[in-house]
């Protein structure tokens, strides 16, 4: 879970941008989507020289955005800084000091007392939507649905098998709200379509509702797993290690755009 260069480069820059706002706007309140990419660093994308990955898309939010060159996440790790990025804290006041476990940490995390954007969002009329890590806590009495988000679809933990959705310690993972939800597919891809799917259905010109979209991948945080493919008649999934292999999923972040 660490890296060497800003371990959490927390937000992919911010998604360069912190917050990327959309055209449609409600009473002059932007949408705005946070996507949070585990162990990305800045050093990893071609907007900031990398020569072996190609990002073209987040290039672009880059070259019409803005493009941070002294920024830092919270943390080195993944609980503490979502911890603070949900609450605008320093983790330590959250009591999420570091990272929780699947094996030893099941119990604790991020307390219902604590105040989050989605729920400060939502006191100013957004619609709040989350796909994907949560990593704040296990137990459903804590899932995201509890702190402000009116959608949620993903897992609970630091980080679940790809395809099975199993976490560290054997456990299925996916939810969908805060009922547990067997639902079958490549979590990237579904990340990525719940959160398409949502910015479409939210449309601002329909609702008349501005929304916020958090998006926390797990891309990079494990061992890359390809989607599955056939090979010589047989179904495989690849697992990723080096840069080079790593580039292909960070190449095609086309919903992005």
């Amino acid at each position: 879970m660490k890296n060497s260069y800003i371990s959490l480069m927390s937000i992919v820059l911010v998604t360069l941008v912190t917050a990327f706002t959309t055209t449609a706007q409600v009473d002059n309140k932007p949408n705005i989507v946070i996507v949070m990419a585990d162990d990305l660093g800045y050093g990893d994308l071609s907007s900031y020289g990398n020569q072996q990955i190609n990002t073209p898309h987040i290039d672009q939010l880059a070259k019409e955005g803005i493009r941070f060159t002294d920024f830092h996440s919270n943390g080195p790790v993944c609980s503490p800084t979502r911890a603070a990025l949900l609450t605008g804290k320093y983790q330590q006041r959250t009591g999420v000091e570091g990272v929780i476990t699947a094996k030893k940490h099941r119990e604790h995390g991020l307390g219902l007392k604590e105040i989050t954007i989605a729920e400060e969002f939502k006191n100013h009329g957004y619609h709040c939507g989350m796909y994907g890590k949560w990593h704040l806590r296990y137990t459903q009495a804590f899932n995201p649905i509890h702190q402000g988000f009116d959608e949620y679809t993903g897992f609970v933990s630091g980080n679940i098998d790809y395809h099975s959705h199993i976490d560290q310690e054997g456990f299925k993972d996916w939810w969908k709200g805060k009922v547990f939800y067997n639902e079958a597919g490549y979590d990237t891809g579904l990340i990525t379509k719940y959160g398409v799917d949502f910015i479409v259905k939210n449309n601002s010109k329909e609702t008349d509702k501005p929304f916020w979209l958090y998006l926390p991948m797990q891309l990079r945080i494990t061992r890359i797993k390809g989607k599955k493919a056939t090979v010589l008649g047989r179904l495989v999934s690849v697992e990723c290690t080096t840069q080079k292999k790593i580039a292909s999923p960070l190449s095609i972040k086309k919903w992005l755009r």
